[in-house]
């Protein structure tokens, strides 16, 4: 191999890595039931890898901070011809620099096609198991519609009539995919492609494509963007270096739009790359390309190995050989745990570190009410590590939830009470709204207080947390309430308040779920 992938990165301490899962603050301890952090540990739960990148990228970044000067930064044309050959010549598509928006970070990109292509209280459909959009969906006041995909032991398929039939919801107008998909490493077929592109034009649903991962594939594999398939009516598609080249510290994403109808909807935005960002771009796509081949043949040796240990030692772990990306999904459930007892052993026995915090404290069996709009919105990812919403997640584990306090919430007359999206980019109006459903019009629900007989309460209290330095805000701004006024956004306001004090003077038990 021209480069050496067997490099050992001390990224826990070395100088300048400033690496987020190699950290070693209080949060990281918290995550393996210790307060220290051990030093053999292995941290699994961030999607970056620990190689160094290709040194003709790295020696691109050295000449850029020779400069000197970082001033502001204006993306010059060698920086879409890089993005245009790139994906010309490794993917066969016909990309022209005034179809490319940049942004920073597909997060961003995914939260502006939100914004510019739908309305507030729209629905944006999301095939499960996923990667975490539900911030980027709630948070600017739309609703997040999670559908379960088919599992047949580790392949995972569309259920085309659940996806067509919220595709014929009106109020649904967006749906998000990946290419390839993450976390299960499907590459969706042609025909997949075709079927999925149908329905959603048949119905007006806009297409949101994150492939980021685009570039990470197995050798016998080849990946097809929708665009490439289906053509590109009513397709977003969002493309990136941080994955394929390690540089997710920097923050450049492209935003490609071929649908000359959705360009003109998107704009211009004001969305600067930095001048490392810059002169990143055009080196991975223009001098990196044999660096991206033998990378994804490294990953496939490690994948292979990796995946042949769990089958002579840990048979009982169900995990399928990913197409594209370099995630692997694992399946522990004929292994006889719950999901406390596996979080430990790996977490806290063990020295690896997956991102999951837990389950509620309850018994299987229980029957739950979950109180505030944000019980619908939530995902239950962070509790479960499943991608399911909090309802789906806890019916999956044995609990009942209170049909008729969520079909008030989920599309009832509670379904509007969705709180404000806060502070999500530079420039745009914040909203620190609370905007809770008032106790009275609960209970004014028919058969509401019959519903509560023989349940737990669940109180989901949810925030939308700004840029750090501005926290806490004043709530004085949103609200008309003279009590509330004096307050801070991260207190509970009087409806909630309202709702609160009801709860613990009606149920034995209260549970407190934050978000």
């Amino acid at each position: 191999m021209k480069y050496n992938f067997d490099e050992l990165v001390d990224r826990m301490h070395e100088d300048g890595s400033y690496s987020a899962k190699w950290s070693t603050n209080e949060r990281m301890a918290a995550m393996f039931f210790s307060d220290t952090l051990p030093e053999d540990r292995l941290c699994l739960f961030l999607a970056d890898m620990d190689f160094r990148c290709a040194p003709e990228l790295t020696a691109e970044l050295v000449k850029e901070a020779q400069h000197g000067v970082f001033g502001y930064s204006s993306v010059p044309q060698e920086y879409y011809d890089a993005v245009c050959r790139w994906m010309n010549d490794r993917f066969g598509m016909n990309v022209k620099p005034d179809e490319i928006f940049t942004a920073r970070g597909a997060h961003e990109a995914i939260v502006q096609a939100i914004e510019k292509l739908t309305k507030v209280g729209d629905g944006v459909i999301v095939p499960r198991p996923t990667y975490y959009y539900s911030d980027d969906v709630k948070g600017v006041g739309r609703h997040y519609v999670g559908f379960q995909m088919k599992n047949d032991n580790g392949y995972y398929t569309f259920d085309w009539d659940t996806f067509e039939a919220l595709c014929k919801e009106p109020q649904n107008t967006m749906a998000i995919f990946q290419q390839p998909h993450n976390p299960t490493g499907r590459i969706w077929t042609d025909d997949e492609i075709r079927k999925i592109t149908t329905i959603c034009r048949e119905n007006n649903v806009i297409m949101v494509c994150d492939d980021v991962h685009m570039d990470l594939k197995r050798k016998e594999f080849e990946v097809h963007p929708f665009i490439n398939v289906a053509g590109p009516e009513g397709i977003i598609m969002i493309t990136g270096i941080n994955k394929t080249f390690n540089l997710a510290g920097l923050a450049v994403t492209n935003t490609i739009i071929q649908d000359p109808e959705l360009r003109e909807r998107w704009g211009r935005p004001m969305s600067m790359v930095s001048p490392f960002g810059i002169r990143a771009c055009i080196a991975a796509y223009t001098k990196c390309d044999d660096w991206v081949d033998e990378l994804n043949d490294y990953l496939d040796g490690n994948i292979d190995y990796v995946i042949g240990r769990f089958h002579e030692e840990l048979p009982k772990v169900k995990v399928w050989r990913p197409e594209g990306t370099y995630i692997l999904w694992l399946d522990f459930t004929d292994c006889g745990f719950t999901s406390d007892e596996l979080n430990e052993r790996i977490a806290g026995e063990g020295i690896v570190l997956l991102e999951n915090e837990g389950a509620l404290p309850l018994k299987p069996g229980t029957a739950l009410s979950l109180f505030s709009h944000s019980s619908v919105d939530v995902l239950a990812g962070g509790y479960s590590g499943s991608g399911l919403t909090l309802k789906d997640a806890l019916e999956s584990r044995g609990f009942t939830v209170n049909k008729t306090l969520w079909d008030f919430y989920a599309t009832g007359n509670g379904s509007a009470c969705v709180r404000g999206p806060g502070s999500i980019d530079y420039g745009r109006a914040e909203d620190f709204r609370i905007n809770e459903c008032p106790v009275d019009e609960i209970l004014a629900e028919a058969g509401m207080e019959e519903s509560f007989e023989g349940t737990t309460a669940v109180f989901v209290w949810s925030r939308v947390v700004g840029e750090g330095r501005d926290m806490p805000r004043s709530m004085c701004l949103h609200t008309d309430i003279e009590a509330d006024k004096a307050k801070n956004y991260l207190e509970p306001d009087s409806v909630e308040l309202g709702v609160l004090n009801y709860l613990n003077s009606r149920f034995e038990h209260v549970i407190l779920l934050v978000n």
